[in-house]
């Protein structure tokens, strides 16, 4: 038995955009979204899956824009809160702004490149001061060591982010990866760690318990696994793991 609360975010509306051609409709997000604050899942992340503002030619255009999509979740999301993905130079503090306000968006995913988290400093600190809960998403962490990873991670804290995220964009790491990567950033920052699985090895949901095993406070997870490449870490088997460990 393990005394410890994790939290979910589930990414199906977010990441699962990119199995789907950036397809899934208003009514899809509601039918969603409906289950998921029913489940008491933690947030939703919702949107294009390259984020807010993300309906680009290089990205790959979606059949609704972010208004629908952001509008049809907050109708039926009241405890689990409504995130976005973000990425710099994709997206502005304006449309952040315009999301939080217009949109009722709670939290933001500051999404920056494992190595490059000084890109995310304005947008880490205009997030903060909306009153967003903000958090430092550190992307393809496969490509760099553990040292590099939690200087990256010291530099978000010091922008203010609440919460340090790494993801293995790849898939490309096993449990142990995991695990030390999760003791390092908790023991250096002193913020809640999250992790973001994808299943290219075949561990998406094996490296989740991995890390709540290290410490993790967050994990994500996708309806179905659905998500970019091989897909994300499935959040029904993850619950039901979480359950049978007693978190």
């Amino acid at each position: 038995m393990m005394d410890k609360q994790v939290k979910i975010i589930d990414t199906t509306l977010r990441d699962g955009s990119h199995a789907l051609h950036h397809t899934q409709s208003p009514q899809d997000v509601i039918h969603i979204c409906t289950g998921l604050e029913q489940a008491g899942v933690y947030a939703a992340e919702v949107g294009h899956g390259a984020g807010l503002n993300g309906s680009l030619l290089q990205y790959g255009f979606g059949k609704y824009r972010d208004e629908e999509l952001l509008t049809a979740a907050r109708s039926v999301l009241k405890n689990t809160k409504l995130f976005d993905l973000f990425c710099p130079g994709i997206a502005t503090v304006k449309d952040m702004r315009h999301a939080k306000e217009y949109y009722g968006l709670d939290g933001i995913r500051v999404a920056v490149h494992c190595s490059e988290a000084d890109l995310g400093e304005t947008h880490i600190y205009s997030g903060k001061e909306m009153g967003l809960e903000v958090i430092c998403f550190l992307m393809m962490c496969h490509l760099i060591d553990i040292d590099e990873l939690v200087e990256n991670a010291l530099k978000a804290k010091s922008y203010g982010a609440d919460t340090i995220y790494f993801a293995d964009s790849a898939g490309a790491f096993t449990p142990r990866d995991i695990r030390d990567r999760v003791t390092a950033l908790k023991d250096a920052t002193g913020l809640p760690v999250g992790v973001h699985t994808h299943n290219n090895l075949g561990l998406g949901v094996g490296n989740v318990v991995a890390a709540v095993e290290a410490g993790a406070d967050f994990v994500d997870g996708a309806l179905n696994g659905l998500g970019a490449g091989s897909g994300n870490g499935c959040t029904q088997p993850i619950v039901a793991v979480l359950e049978k460990m007693q978190v």
